[in-house]
């Protein structure tokens, strides 16, 4: 079954297009890497996947019902929530939402332990890790990472690596 056709699409940003008249589809439990050098369209084509960005051509049809949770490479942690907060507002909310002992537990996974942290002071990495529990503490239908180990450790990394690899959903 596809979770998600694109096709035909087309997207320009200025004068650059970014692609062209692209087609794809993603099948129930796939796992795809998006590849390619910066500014060449990987963020724009998973925000148009994700139904956050229009394409300029073509459509993209999502199944009936489909949960997508996308994370950016820099989520807006603009907002005073501790780090359990973080976790609890970014939880995908139609998949049941997780209660806080479920966010301390995968935090403390991902290195950490200062719940109560103010997610504005963090770290990037810090601030990813926190983004990472939040993406990860209720499977969805569709999970988009963009650029997942951007600052963060080969610990992390390895951790994050031991998760996608058993995750039931379809992964990008």
């Amino acid at each position: 079954m596809n979770l998600l056709t694109v096709d035909h699409i087309t997207k320009v940003y200025t004068q650059r297009e970014l692609f062209h008249d692209a087609s794809f589809y993603l099948q129930d439990g796939e796992k795809v890497g998006i590849i390619g050098i910066n500014g060449t369209g990987k963020s724009t084509l998973l925000k148009i996947m994700a139904g956050l960005e229009e394409p300029d051509a073509g459509n993209v049809v999502r199944a009936n019902h489909l949960v997508i949770r996308y994370l950016p490479q820099m989520p807006d942690y603009s907002q005073p929530r501790t780090a359990v907060q973080q976790v609890l507002f970014d939880a995908p909310k139609d998949v049941g939402a997780p209660d806080e002992y479920e966010a301390k537990a995968l935090l403390s996974q991902f290195g950490i332990d200062d719940f109560d942290a103010d997610v504005r002071t963090l770290s990037g990495g810090q601030k990813k890790r926190v983004a990472l529990a939040a993406a990860l503490i209720r499977p969805v239908d569709l999970l988009m990472l963009d650029e997942p180990t951007n600052h963060i450790d080969a610990e992390t990394i390895a951790l994050l690596e031991g998760r996608l690899a058993k995750y039931r959903g379809a992964l990008m």
